[in-house]
């Protein structure tokens, strides 16, 4: 939509689809009409990497906040905290990981076509937390292993952030 309201594209969809895979198709179109882009408003729904990386290529400024799982991750009640001096995640209870693994966005799951960000994974003694009065809050049934992993924002996150 243009400053004067004049609406320059539109894809209707159900109200199950996420809208901002739809962003490149409505630039394309909007350009098509004959308008020229130079910033787009948009909710979290556009701000995807991918998204911000196309309206980058295309010199259009992207104003949306970034969708709070990109932000913040994917956790409501997160009870865990990075401490700094020990560069490693403290659980609730006090424990802290005993061990954390660096993983590549370029090495996880091939078929995401880079969509994931790098990420830190921490480890904790499972045996610990098998012990912990916690447990039953954060620990699943059955469960061998106890790990916490936070996402790094890529670059052009950071950029919009």
């Amino acid at each position: 939509m243009t400053e004067d309201r004049i609406i320059t594209a539109v894809e209707v969809t159900s109200g199950e689809k996420s809208d901002g895979k739809y962003l490149k198709g409505l630039v394309q179109s909007t350009k098509s009409n004959g308008i020229e882009l130079t910033e787009i408003i948009a909710g979290r729904a556009y701000s995807p990497k991918e998204n911000l990386e196309y309206l980058k290529e295309e010199k259009i400024l992207a104003i949306t906040k970034l969708n709070p799982v990109i932000s913040n991750g994917n956790r409501k009640d997160d009870k865990f905290e990075y401490v700094n001096d020990a560069d490693m995640v403290m659980c609730q209870a006090g424990e802290l990981s005993y061990r954390k693994n660096y993983e590549n966005k370029k090495y996880m799951h091939k078929n995401t076509r880079g969509q994931k960000n790098d990420r830190i994974r921490f480890y904790f003694d499972i045996r610990k937390c098998k012990k912990c009065c916690l447990r039953n809050h954060y620990l699943k049934e059955g469960a061998k292993t106890k790990s916490y992993t936070i996402t790094l924002l890529s670059e052009v996150h950071k950029q919009q952030k």
